[in-house]
């Protein structure tokens, strides 16, 4: 989701990251309508991702939020990707005000707020190999 490969060092969360906004309008859709639902979860329910659609704007998180809807109600998606697709929409409905204020430091407070049993909750343990090492000391301070 990052636009150029001098900033990809620096990582989603860092002010100066420069976000490819077209990639994150157009991807999911693309997956979606290739009927690539399980890579359309994998994109959408991702903390980097979501973090990095906040800093595109405001309309490309309640793109998101949409788009979560659709694969919510879509039965071609898994049981356990449909888990994951209800627990980010459910946040991401929760939190859209706060996450667009600030995403570097909302995602990280609403997602702690989020119940122990929540997907993106079990992510933080589970996806700790997928982010990136700066997401890892965002995150974990480690």
């Amino acid at each position: 989701m990052l636009n150029s490969e001098k900033t990809s060092n620096l990582g989603v969360w860092s002010k100066c990251a420069l976000i490819n906004t077209r990639r994150c309008m157009e991807s999911v859709y693309l997956l979606i309508e290739s009927g690539m639902f399980k890579e359309a979860v994998d994109e959408l329910c991702d903390i980097e991702g979501i973090c990095a659609r906040a800093k595109a704007g405001p309309g490309v998180v309640h793109t998101t939020i949409a788009y979560l809807e659709k694969l919510k109600s879509e039965n071609a998606v898994d049981s356990d990707d449909k888990v994951r697709v209800v627990h980010y929409l459910r946040w991401l409905r929760r939190s859209v005000d706060l996450i667009n204020g600030n995403p570097s430091a909302f995602i990280v407070s609403t997602i702690f707020e989020q119940p122990k049993e929540s997907t993106h909750q079990r992510n933080r343990k589970i996806d700790r190999k997928r982010l990136s090492p700066i997401s890892r000391r965002f995150f974990f301070n480690s």
